[in-house]
């Protein structure tokens, strides 16, 4: 599906969709520190675990051919460089669990031509995997904390992206459409089913428990909306947004806007946004349920937020920072993610309540 992205200052909401003050919590109260790694133009962060160890990738260069870096941050801010052997085109770690297991793309290319997918274990060693011959891996991955890994991929012939889970052991399963972007410590998975179809409403949202059933949701009925399922924690609640992109015809699509949910394991749907945002995108949710994510207003730029168990909403954004986008939040409140300056270039960051 190709979304024409005009991001209208319109917020499009049905009964239901609460309308959440923001906190008068004070900024002042949080704990930022910054991540540079040395020697770097630019610094970004995927995730954070519940050790407070932090994953990204950094840019040294803005020459050609210029590839990310990958880096690993521990909570005491000790800085280690994620070298991976036979990774010409650069390393891009995405998720990392408790016991410092990393994964990503990168790597020797495979016989097809694409990248793999990385394991680096906490002592540093580097296995590979193919998820299926000729296939291309794609980002988001998520990593659960025994080591199972789910994500998406695409093949030769298909432009929609398809799912998989991997677990510990090695062994592949494939999800057809299904595409986990979240799962847990008990291996529950969440994510988008036909994410990339023909029409606007044809991604509903979806619950994979670890014996492999599924359950679909939409988090706002009606044509036009898709349900894009992003975290899934170890309460069994699942964090997303809905996104209200109707078609003009069969595979042009405009995204107009977009509201947060939370959906509880019972599949009560909680909708939200922010007064006066059109779109906001949500990027994870932790063990007491709190989710981070982001703002977007045309022409404005990205501001962070984090939402508390009790659905208060808190602004959230680097001091004399131009952008803040959350990438993750572990079970302590901490979030880690990236923002720009005032002069466009991002940093990582850290944020400790």
């Amino acid at each position: 599906m190709y979304i024409v992205s005009s991001r209208l200052l319109r917020r499009y909401c049905i009964l239901g969709c609460l309308t959440i003050g923001i906190s008068g919590i004070s900024e002042a109260a949080a704990t930022y520190i910054t991540i540079d790694v040395p020697g770097a133009v630019e610094t970004m962060v995927a995730g954070i675990n519940n050790n407070g160890d932090v994953i990204g990738t950094f840019l040294t260069s803005f020459g050609s051919p210029a590839y990310l870096s990958g880096y690993l941050r521990t909570a005491d801010g000790t800085l280690t460089i994620l070298s991976i052997s036979g990774a010409t085109t650069g390393v891009t770690p995405d998720a990392i669990n408790d016991t410092d297991v990393i994964t990503g793309i990168g790597g020797p290319l495979e016989s097809s031509g694409y990248l793999p997918v990385f394991v680096r274990a906490a002592d540093g060693t580097v296995t590979f995997f193919e998820i299926a011959a000729g296939t291309s891996p794609a980002l988001p991955l998520v990593i659960d904390a025994g080591g199972d890994i789910a994500g998406g991929y695409y093949t030769a012939t298909s432009g929609i992206r398809q799912g998989f889970i991997r677990n510990s052991a090695g062994t592949i399963t494939t999800l057809g459409t299904a595409v986990p972007t979240g799962i847990n410590g008990s291996g529950d998975a969440a994510g988008t089913n036909d994410y990339g179809g023909l029409t606007g409403d044809s991604a509903v949202g979806f619950v994979r428990t670890a014996a492999g059933d599924i359950t679909t949701f939409s988090a706002v009925p009606g044509p036009g909306w898709l349900t894009l399922a992003v975290s899934i924690n170890n309460s069994q609640q699942v964090a997303g947004e809905a996104d209200f992109i109707p078609c003009l015809e069969p595979r042009v699509c405009v995204a107009l806007s977009s509201v947060g949910f939370l959906r509880q394991p019972d599949g009560t749907i909680t909708t939200f946004g922010l007064p006066g945002i059109g779109t906001i995108h949500v990027t994870g949710i932790n063990t007491s349920g709190q989710i981070i994510g982001f703002d977007q207003i045309f022409g404005k730029g990205s501001h962070g937020f984090v939402r508390d168990g009790s659905g208060v909403i808190t602004p959230l954004d680097v001091p004399n920072s131009s952008q803040t986008s959350p990438a993750g939040i572990n079970d302590a409140g901490v979030i880690a993610g990236t923002f720009l300056d005032s002069e466009g270039m991002p940093h990582g960051f850290i944020r400790i309540p």
